[in-house]
């Protein structure tokens, strides 16, 4: 099982991997190298590297672990740590067979291919688990979220279904490591909280969920107050401006247009359908869910007719999924994610009540066909992704983020007070530099208005007005750089043209520019 976990998984991080020095995988380099080590504590505090007077408020828990790895491998730690926490998950879906189904591990009763082992290894080969994101390759903790979420709505079930008020004693740290490991992880559980709640017309879901929350905010554990403030800022800030483009753009009504555009492009529609249409992804990234459904088709359970059964649980939870799904999948609530995770958290109990109902109706000869399905899926995301990585290395350069040059250069500069285009830059580049080379940081949440000041600041997240010296003057900055690719002619995308007056080129490569800002 383990093997079989690691190689699906090495699979995807054996390709070479185009990262700008704007991907999300260098803010987490920096939070985990320089920020975390700074604070030399779980709390949030002020980076003394930041140009905007306030606090970074992140989920720490997995920069923990990656905090005590050197820069250079911070990278292959993270993506192995996220390759640990899926085996762990394959784990929980092992013994939750062994336990419910009351089948003997693996080997005992002689059987290699048990139902528990086939439980852990439909969860292992999922390709909704092997997407075509970054969900292996990245290293913000994609996967810690999903394992402690797994574990909390266990032992919520026993809770619910046989009345083990034991579990209750669990469920409160559980959902605190959750609130201190993953933003989207504290969405689906409240989500899927409330859900049940609804379901079960009983107030302990949800209210468990909420007083975690409110104790959390209230004591400020490890920091989460300014974290669960942080958190409701940044929606805050989405409502108000809608300020990043990037989550808006799925499921939406051009997108299936433009899908439908690329007729003489398949290239191009095909990679739509992949990465924005998440009905389509959710269709063939679940053989799960299809064998389900083939099942209950063709087949009665009388276990499964009235009362309050785990089995019913399971299949409850998986229908939450679909519901926050569809929920999630158009404005406004778009803004809470990609859809298509919140299902990506139920894939463990779609495995479960899949090997639970064939072994009830007797059909378990379809389980192996189901996992010889999913390779191949995960061989097809495989092959999506390699494509598309090939396609950018023929345009792309050296994999190496910055030139010494540019770094010899901006460490010479004394009193540096920076700002860059785009504005992720200045993650990359503080990591490189020390401290007292100050940089404005694109998501610094302050004690006035928290994110709302970027409202002034930027056109769209992550790059910001084009009119330099306002910026200047308001914090008091004296150079600019930027990132070739994304300044041409003066001009920005997205943004329009740069007031170039009060700008002189200093440094300039192939890659970068750096500008000295001049009073005007």
């Amino acid at each position: 099982m383990l093997l079989l976990v690691f190689i699906t998984r090495v699979l995807f991080l054996s390709l070479p991997t185009i990262r700008s020095a704007t991907s999300d995988t260098n803010f987490h380099i920096w939070f985990s190298n320089t920020f975390f080590k700074t604070n030399k504590s779980l709390s949030h505090k002020k980076y003394p590297g930041s140009i905007v007077d306030g606090k970074i408020v992140y989920p720490p828990i997995p920069h923990i672990f990656l905090s005590f790895v050197k820069k250079k491998y911070i990278c292959f730690v993270g993506a192995f740590l996220n390759i640990l926490f899926d085996y762990f998950s394959a784990v929980v879906c092992y013994w939750v067979v062994v336990i419910y189904l009351n089948e003997l591990p693996m080997g005992i009763d002689g059987q290699i291919l048990s139902r528990p082992f086939i439980s852990s290894i439909l969860f292992a080969t999922t390709p909704l688990l092997h997407p075509v994101n970054a969900r292996l390759t990245g290293i913000g903790g994609r996967t810690i979220g999903p394992f402690l979420i797994l574990v909390y709505f266990c032992f919520l079930g026993n809770v619910l279904i046989y009345d083990e008020l034991f579990y209750v004693v669990f469920l409160g740290p559980i959902a605190l490591l959750i609130i201190l490991s993953s933003q989207f992880a504290l969405q689906v559980l409240l989500f899927f909280s409330a859900f049940l709640t609804l379901f079960y017309m009983d107030i302990l879901p949800l209210g468990l969920a909420l007083v975690v929350v409110f104790l959390s905010f209230k004591f400020n554990i490890f920091g989460t107050r300014e974290q669960l403030v942080g958190k409701i800022q940044h929606l805050k800030w989405y409502l108000d401006k809608n300020a990043n483009p990037k989550p808006l753009n799925r499921n939406t009504l051009d997108v299936l247009l433009a899908v439908l555009g690329f007729s003489k492009n398949p290239g191009r529609a095909c990679m739509l359908l992949f990465k924005r249409v998440t009905p389509f992804i959710l269709a063939y990234s679940l053989p799960c869910f299809w064998a389900l459904v083939y099942i209950f088709w063709t087949k009665s359970f009388h276990s499964f007719q009235g009362g309050q059964t785990i089995e019913l649980y399971f299949c409850l939870m998986i229908t939450i999924s679909f519901i926050v799904f569809v929920l999630t999948s158009f404005r406004p609530l778009i803004i809470l994610g990609e859809a298509e995770r919140y299902v990506e958290y139920t894939v463990p109990f779609m495995c479960f009540v899949l090997v639970f109902f064939a072994a009830y109706s007797g059909v378990d000869w379809i389980l192996p066909y189901v996992v010889i399905v999913n390779v191949l899926f995960v061989i097809l995301n495989y092959m999506i992704l390699s494509e598309d990585i090939i396609r950018l290395n023929l345009k792309t350069e050296s994999l190496q983020l910055f030139d010494d040059q540019l770094i010899k250069f901006l460490s010479s500069i004394s009193g540096l007070r920076c700002v860059t285009i785009p504005l992720k830059l200045s993650y990359s580049l503080s990591s490189s530099l020390s401290s007292e080379h100050k940089f404005y940081f694109p998501a610094i949440f302050t004690e006035k208005d928290g994110l709302l000041y970027t409202l002034e600041d930027c056109v769209v997240y992550d790059k910001i007005k084009p009119a330099i010296s306002k910026l200047s003057n308001k914090y008091n900055l004296n150079y600019l750089v930027v990132e070739n690719n994304y300044y041409r002619n003066t001009y920005i995308p997205d943004c329009g043209p740069v007031e170039h007056d009060c700008l002189i080129k200093i440094f300039s490569n192939d890659k970068y520019s750096v500008f000295e800002i001049v009073a005007t």
